[in-house]
This record gives C-alpha cells, structure tokens and sequence, in this order.
C-alpha cells in the first residue's frame, strides 16, 4: 500500500502536540524536568519563609514553566519548524515494515521499530521505541484507504489508541495564563513581598542589576541569561571591579554566600559585555575555515576577551559525500597561540563497536564541529597579557574515519584559516 500525502506548519504542530502526550520518552523527560523544577525551586526557597516557599514555587512549576514550555513549542514546532519537517511525503506499507520518502532521504524501518499508533480525526501517529514518530494525514485519503490503512496498522502494531479530545487539557493552559496575568497585575499593583526578611545583599543587588538594561531585582539570573543582557551605555571597567570588591567585603554567613553567587555571575556576565563593547571585534572575535583533501570545515568562530575565551560550532563536510556510514569517527581540534603549544580544545569519537551508537550517527557526511564550552578568563600570550585572535597562530583539526566496510583508518589533518571581513 503506498501513501502520498504533503506536510504543512500545522501538521508539523499536531505532531508536537500528540508527541508531548503518548511518547513515552517525552512524558518520561517531561517528568523528571517538572519534578526537578519543583524541588529545585523549592530548595532555592528554603531559608525564607514557607509562605514565600510554597507560592514561589506554585507560580514557576505550575505557571511560569509550564506556559513558557508550550510558548517554546509552539515557534520552534509551528512558526519556525525546520522545512526539512514539512513538503511532500510517500508511505509505503509492506509486509515487513514501513518505507518512508521525503525530498531528502528514504528510510526503511521494520514493523517490529514501532510500539504504538494513535489516531485522532486527522491524522494516524506512528510511535516507535526512540520516541519518534511518523505522522499520516487523512485529508486528502478516500475513507476505504483510511479504512485499509487502519486495519494494516492494527494488524502489524501491538498498541491502538484512539484518541479523545479532552476539554479540561484545552481549557487549562487558558487558565494557566489568565492566573498568571492575575498574579503579576496583583504583584505590580500592591508591591507583594512574599518574604519578611531583610536582604542584607540589598544594595549591592540594586547597583550590580543597575549595570543592565531593562531588568529587575525581581528577575532570577538564569532568565536574564536566556533573554540575554544589555550593559548600559556609561558602565565602566572600575564600576565593574568596586562591585566586585563590595561583593567580597561581605561577611561569609551562609544565607550571604548562597544569595552572593548569582551576583558575581551578574558581575561576570557585566565583564563579558564591557570588553566586547570596547575592544573592535577583529580583536575578540574569528571565524575560521579550511579544508583538506577529504574534509572541508566552516564558520568555527573563536571568541577572546580578557573575560572570556570559547568556541562556536561550525559544520564540517566530507568531500564529494552525499552519504558515508562509517565504523569509527572521531575529530580533535586544537588551537597554537604564537609561541606556545597545541592546546586541545574539543573531541568526539564514535564507533559502531558501541551498542548504545544508532546506525543514523555513523553517517558522517555532514557534522557538527563541536564547540568550546568553557566560559572562563583567557588564556595569556607570550607576553602575558590575555590572548586575542591576533596572538592565533593555527587552529586545527585531525580526523580519523573508517567505512563500515574498511579496514583502513584514515587520518588527515585540516587547517583552519581566518576568514577576510
């Protein structure tokens, strides 16, 4: 039996929605995420009062995360899902299992692979045992093929599930938002103060969120974070280090160090943004490319600053490869600051020799370079004052690979160079 049947946005969004409710590694994930958010919030609670506690956490784990969750949701599965998601597909249904075509690929994957089917008016959903799916319209299909086609499915897959629409799962992420609404109209009206206690960090919290544009003292760090700071226009690097030091001069009493440490992260962040302010960006930041004579790697950015020092991913592509399935892969990279030696950055090595290694990440015709994570003061140069990108000498990657069918490891090293402005 073969299905031909064409993928939009809103398809794309039903699937998400069905995904987050009968796959079992989401709602698995989605478990301990909320459960850890609960006692997470909680615990960072503790030592106000248990009012302040009990409502501090109601507001984030019941509230806050979950409308931001769906809020997330929604623009990466509806307003901006990946176009390799979405366009025309083809289903055949065969006696050992399900083939499906896209523009891009085919893929083949046996009966055995899925672990339930849900179907709701719209559509049939084929879960398997890595908590992905494949989604079938019915629009478009004549009800004798919807017919035959649910019967194959029953006939081939252990689990049915009919879907029923509940109104209660619709209406609360309606009142989610509306008590959500109430509570910050409450909040910003009457000036709610939740905990009793004096916060002797007061005025050093007032001038250190002062740094910044548009946040307040009621905001946690790790939200300015992921909404990203903006250092006002006058700070200077001497504003930054008095707070340092006033920071410092605090008694070490624990309610003090625990509510200190999210303010030196303000005060890194501040650092951060001031030399990148200050010093030209050919100084703090490059992307560098290159290529040998298998591998050709582009855009892996370095970025220095006396604060900081990191790398961004890049992509790396082999040569004249649409598909290569390989039994062993690994990339090293490495950056030499004039005058001193290799320092490794990053790897990653992957081998069909692991158990846990899925056929799908041994294809390595296209892959991700990896990244730096660490986020730490710079490395020094030969002078010893922190490095820029003018003090990079070389920045480098080794490759190793062997096919699935080869008995040759293969070795190469690629060269990255400064890409011209």
């Amino acid at each position: 039996m073969k299905l031909q049947y064409k993928l939009d946005s809103n398809d794309y969004w039903e699937l998400s929605k069905k995904a987050r409710m009968y796959s079992p590694q989401i709602k698995t994930t989605r478990f301990w995420l909320y459960t850890i958010l609960i006692c997470g919030t909680f615990l960072l609670s503790l030592g106000q009062t248990l009012l302040y506690s009990v409502v501090r956490t109601f507001i984030w784990s019941a509230l806050v995360f979950p409308t931001v969750e769906r809020s997330l949701y929604y623009i990466r599965d509806k307003v901006r899902v990946n176009s390799n998601f979405l366009g025309d597909r083809s289903l055949i249904l065969k006696e050992t299992g399900v083939e499906l075509v896209s523009l891009s690929k085919r893929q083949f994957f046996d009966w055995k692979h899925y672990i339930q089917v849900v179907e709701d008016i719209n559509y049939f959903f084929l879960f398997d045992k890595e908590g992905k799916c494949i989604q079938i319209p019915k629009k478009g299909q004549g009800d004798v093929t919807i017919e035959e086609l649910r019967n194959i499915l029953k006939q081939n897959i252990e689990t049915f599930t009919a879907h029923n629409p509940s109104y209660i799962r619709e209406v609360i992420p309606r009142i989610q938002v509306i008590i959500l609404i109430l509570v910050l109209i409450l909040t910003s009206i009457n000036k709610l103060d939740w905990n009793d206690s004096d916060d002797p960090l007061s005025s050093s919290r007032e001038a250190i969120y002062g740094l910044f544009l548009g946040v307040s003292t009621e905001d946690s760090v790790e939200t300015l974070k992921k909404e990203g700071l903006k250092l006002r226009t006058g700070v200077t690097l001497d504003d930054i280090n008095q707070l340092y030091e006033q920071l410092n001069n605090y008694p070490n009493t624990n309610e003090i160090f625990i509510n200190r440490f999210p303010l030196y992260t303000l005060l890194d962040e501040a650092e951060k943004l001031y030399y990148e302010r200050e010093l030209p960006k050919e100084q703090t930041t490059g992307i560098f490319s290159g290529e040998s004579e298998h591998w050709r790697i582009v855009n892996y950015t370095v970025k220095a600053t006396p604060a900081l020092f990191r790398t961004f991913e890049g992509r790396m592509y082999m040569k004249g490869q649409e598909m290569y399935q390989a039994a062993h892969f690994q990339k090293e990279f490495f950056i030499v600051f004039k005058g001193k030696g290799p320092i490794p950055l990053h790897d990653y090595v992957i081998a069909e020799a692991n158990p846990e290694v899925k056929p799908e990440e041994l294809e390595i015709s296209e892959e991700p370079t990896g990244e730096y994570y660490g986020e730490h003061e710079s490395y020094k140069n030969i002078q010893g004052d922190p490095v820029s990108i003018q003090d990079i000498e070389e920045v480098y990657a080794i490759v190793q690979w062997r096919g699935k069918d080869e008995e040759k490891m293969h070795e190469e090293k690629v060269t990255l160079q400064l890409n011209e402005s």
